[in-house]
């Protein structure tokens, strides 16, 4: 592919609804909060494609708050394949009994989105026409709302509606999004995925020109439970390149703490030479300073108890005093 020296193509989309779902998290969808550069990229692709190059997206501006919403919807569990298409075709008789592969599955997405997306196109090596006359139609294309199919954003019933650039400023965020997929590869016999540490920079994605592919971790995958538990290994031998908190932490901002030293005695103390509590409050922060900060999660109507974080009570059946309702209390917990 050569590359351009160009200025990027920049196009607005918009929708209702989106959701741009983790690989890892297909059963029951759990989207990105921000639009990966694999579905930017196939969006530019559905207003314009030709053989001939491709998209490279440089950066993702989000233009709205990120917001969240759940649906649980009625879905089929199974996948048609073309044997049975063709099986269907010959013979009136077989049919798809949705009724009896029905499921009902939960979709977190995202709600009122809208981002402005910044590519460049890269001429494969059989390119015949320069790269100034693929810009223009695509230019052309955005300001008449042509497309070579209808743009959606992460599933096909959240169309996405484009159009040029405007003066919008992004969101005041900024966040650490943890690994986000960067494209996809399709080979002949399988799947490439290729993986970047993603980061919202003040409401801004920046999209490193090639993502990270362990090939001892095995990240071409087949299909099937293989091939999603292959997927999760890639994650895990990924993971240790992230700055991610301990086990059973998680960062939150601070605003008060309580300072101690070495022996566990108190170190913040007030005018009195009382303890008391230390305001880690700023200026520019007043909701305090991000620490990791210890949290457990639990599910289900008798979860496990941990040993090494949780209380005597809970772990152990230790009751908090000497009373009859503290053991009680002790052996239901």
């Amino acid at each position: 592919m050569t590359r351009s020296q160009s200025p990027p193509l920049v196009v607005e989309v918009e929708g209702p609804y989106a959701c741009f779902t983790r690989p890892e998290c297909k059963a029951e969808r759990l989207s990105y909060p921000v639009m990966p550069p694999s579905a930017a990229r196939g969006l530019l692709e559905a207003i314009f494609w030709k053989p001939e190059f491709t998209y490279q997206v440089l950066r993702i501006e989000v233009l709205r708050p990120i917001r969240w919403f759940s649906v649980r919807r009625n879905e089929v569990s199974s996948t048609l394949s073309l044997d049975w298409v063709r099986k269907a075709m010959e013979d009136p008789s077989v049919h798809f009994d949705a009724e009896a592969d029905r499921d009902q599955r939960n979709m977190v997405g995202l709600r009122d989105v809208a981002y402005r997306i910044y590519a460049h196109i890269r001429l494969r090596e059989h390119a015949d026409a320069p790269e100034a006359k693929y810009r223009d139609q695509f230019r052309r294309r955005v300001e008449r709302g042509a497309c070579f199919s209808q743009p959606f954003l992460g599933v096909r019933e959240f169309f996405a509606a484009f159009g040029k650039p405007t003066e919008r400023e992004p969101i005041d965020c900024s966040e650490d999004l943890g690994i986000m997929l960067h494209s996809i590869d399709y080979g002949p016999r399988q799947e490439t995925y290729r993986w970047f540490t993603a980061r919202l920079d003040r409401g801004v994605l920046h999209i490193p020109t090639e993502g990270i592919v362990r090939a001892e971790s095995g990240a071409a995958r087949t299909g099937g439970k293989g091939g999603q538990a292959t997927l999760l290994k890639q994650l895990r031998d990924y993971a240790p390149h992230l700055d991610l908190p301990p086990t059973y932490y998680r960062r939150r901002a601070v605003r008060w703490a309580v300072a101690l030293d070495g022996q566990g005695r108190v170190l913040s103390r007030n005018s009195e030479g009382k303890a008391s509590l230390e305001s880690l409050a700023t200026p520019e922060n007043k909701a305090g300073i991000v620490l990791a900060t210890p949290y457990i999660y639990r599910s289900g109507s008798k979860p496990s108890p941990m040993l090494l974080v949780d209380t005597l009570t809970f772990a152990l059946a230790v009751p908090k005093d000497d009373t009859d309702k503290a053991e009680t209390e002790a052996v239901k917990a």
